[in-house]
């Protein structure tokens, strides 16, 4: 007698599904980044937040607060645009009843960790939008959701993290407006632009690659000129004035370029004495074998591509590893993330120079990729300090990366060892920054 095949379940076939996957890992995503801004707490940052009543972030934030206006100086940390630090305005409104503000701020560190959870949602919109919804969206949304990153920039009171959010938004809505060529999408991605330069300034470089496929647009489909010039007019009538309002405002008032960035005089972080050969060469022993920076030996650390690994993965020491198993965990985050961005260059590479991919997606990923990239070792020299080299400021090049290894997949660019290798690779990065995150919180 044959024996019964017995049915699937409804969770087992609802698993089965690739994009649901992904759904339970943009919510364990979620889930994670939320338990660790609330183990560290709201001042834990090393990065220009300043005590209350300073020039620093915080300061900022409870000058508005208190004045109900725009700063009246542009020391220290106020020099930024201010969307960022008047929302945090409105929550220590929302929040503060007494002197203390510890409950405010709080409460902004895990709106401030939304903020990279929507970027990641975002991201993963992305990967799905260029890719098929098989294994390899899986390991992708994985990355997003589990890379060290967005769990940084999401517990720090500044504003890198709702700078990164827009971008990746803008990048999403530029894809859309590829699709459907409207001027509903095209308003999407100027205010994403425009929020993004009133959060900080440097959110402008996204504004290359999306003019870029603007002007491809327009060459592609000349017969329909009229059409795009109707939608590059309001673009710009949108973005331009939050984008660039601050900047100008600044610069009338106070007298400050419009590119104008705070300069550390007599740090103890200068590495201006160092080659250019050894900031651009191969990373120092220490940095491939740290999980933190020694500020005592600055000329160990300045090399552009170590700082970088270093920061992407533990910032600048804000993970407490104590003693020998954790730290092996640590290194080896360190590692596998280095081994895995290698790959994934690769990617980036054939997808710049394959026949097959589409000028668009040349633009948006591997171009856009070059343009911040290379502004970023601008950066690093003409302000030559440690802190300067910071993942922080390029966040996004996560999901250009693990899109053009998307692309790379639908594409068939690459063989399947490679694919299986970023699999591979992004599982333990996922593992181990899970971990350490989790039970390492300072």
């Amino acid at each position: 007698m044959q024996g019964r095949i017995k049915p699937k379940s409804a969770i087992s076939e609802w698993l089965c599904n690739a994009e649901h996957i992904c759904l339970v890992l943009l919510l364990l995503g979620f889930v994670f980044k939320i338990i660790y801004a609330a183990q560290v707490g709201y001042n834990y940052s090393p990065h220009d937040l300043g005590e209350l009543s300073g020039n620093g972030h915080l300061g900022y934030i409870q000058y508005l607060y208190l004045n109900k206006s725009l700063p009246d100086t542009c020391a220290g940390q106020f020099y930024h645009p201010p969307l960022f630090h008047i929302i945090g305005a409105a929550v220590l409104a929302v929040h503060h009843v007494t002197d203390d503000y510890t409950v405010a701020f709080e409460g902004l560190q895990l709106i401030n960790m939304l903020f990279a959870v929507i970027g990641v949602i975002y991201g993963y919109r992305i990967l799905r939008k260029i890719g098929n919804n098989d294994r390899f969206l899986v390991i992708a949304t994985a990355f997003l959701s589990f890379c060290p990153a967005f769990y940084i920039i999401g517990a720090e009171l500044n504003n890198d993290c709702l700078s990164t959010m827009f971008l990746i938004m803008a990048l999403y809505y530029t894809l859309c407006w590829r699709e459907k060529r409207d001027i509903f999408t095209i308003l999407k991605i100027a205010l994403c632009v425009g929020l993004g330069m009133l959060t900080k300034t440097n959110a402008a470089l996204i504004a290359f690659a999306v003019g870029l496929i603007f002007l491809y647009t327009l060459i592609e489909d000349r017969k329909e000129w009229k059409r795009y010039i109707l939608q590059f007019i309001p673009f710009g009538v949108v973005c331009i004035p939050l984008g660039l309002g601050w900047n100008v405002y600044r610069l009338l008032k106070f007298r400050l370029p419009l590119t104008y960035v705070l300069r550390l005089d007599n740090s103890f972080q200068y590495i201006g004495d160092v080659s250019a050969a050894a900031r651009l060469g191969l990373p120092t022993a220490e940095q491939l074998t740290s999980c933190s920076i020694d500020w005592n030996k600055p000329a160990d650390f300045s090399n552009i591509w170590g700082q970088t690994f270093l920061t992407m993965n533990f910032d600048e020491g804000i993970l407490s590893l104590e003693g020998k198993l954790a730290n092996i965990l640590g290194v080896s985050l360190l590692w596998i993330s280095i081994i895995l961005s290698i790959l994934l260059l690769f990617a980036l590479i054939r997808v710049l120079f394959s026949s097959k991919t589409e000028v668009s997606l040349k633009i948006l990923f591997p171009i856009n990729f070059l343009i911040i990239i290379v502004n970023y070792v601008k950066f690093a020299f003409d302000y030559p300090h440690i802190c300067t080299m910071n993942f922080r400021y390029i966040v996004i090049l996560q999901v250009l990366l693990m899109g053009s290894a998307v692309i790379c997949r639908k594409k068939q660019l690459v063989g399947k060892c490679f694919n299986v290798g970023i699999g591979v690779c992004t599982a333990l990065q996922s593992l181990l920054a899970t971990y350490l995150y989790l039970f390492c919180a300072v």
